[in-house]
């Protein structure tokens, strides 16, 4: 027979995640945004989620100042697919705080897509030529193989 412990853990006050800032790690390869999921799990990160504007300047302070390019899109944790919502497959939360390019989403079905639905997020933007885009989102063909973001695990309670 087995015996089952419940520990039950009650936190006052500001979580002390709050402070901490979320450590990234950029890809060197370029995979579909399934691989990149698999890839960053496999290397004990996740996919990264933007989950508050804070979050989003700290990813935007950390591609600034390591030279990347938002032009290159990478790929991060958002996907609608499932029932059309978007969530962040990292965690499973819904995206509450977005930071979309005017115009996205837009589930663009181009030729270069076959047709195909855009059901996963893009950081930047694949392919642009404006030499000094700003950051935001992008929902893309999750097929499409991109560099990807990946971040250390939150294990705070």
């Amino acid at each position: 027979m087995y015996k089952i412990s419940l520990l039950v853990i009650f936190w006052f006050g500001t979580s002390h995640c709050e402070q901490l800032d979320t450590k990234y790690h950029i890809s060197t390869d370029s995979q579909n945004w399934f691989q990149a999921l698999i890839n960053c799990k496999s290397a004990g990160l996740e996919l990264a989620s933007i989950p508050s504007e804070k979050e989003e300047a700290n990813l935007e302070k950390f591609i600034k100042q390591n030279g990347y390019n938002l032009s290159d899109g990478y790929w991060i944790s958002g996907t609608n697919l499932g029932n059309g919502d978007f969530y962040w497959a990292s965690t499973g939360n819904p995206i509450i705080y977005t930071k979309w390019y005017p115009g996205q989403p837009d589930n663009s079905k181009t030729e270069e897509t076959l047709f195909r639905d855009e059901n996963c997020i893009q950081f930047g933007m694949r392919k642009s030529t404006d030499e000094n885009l700003e950051p935001g989102w992008n929902d893309l063909f999750c097929k499409f193989k991109l560099r990807y973001i990946c971040q250390e695990i939150d294990n705070c309670l």
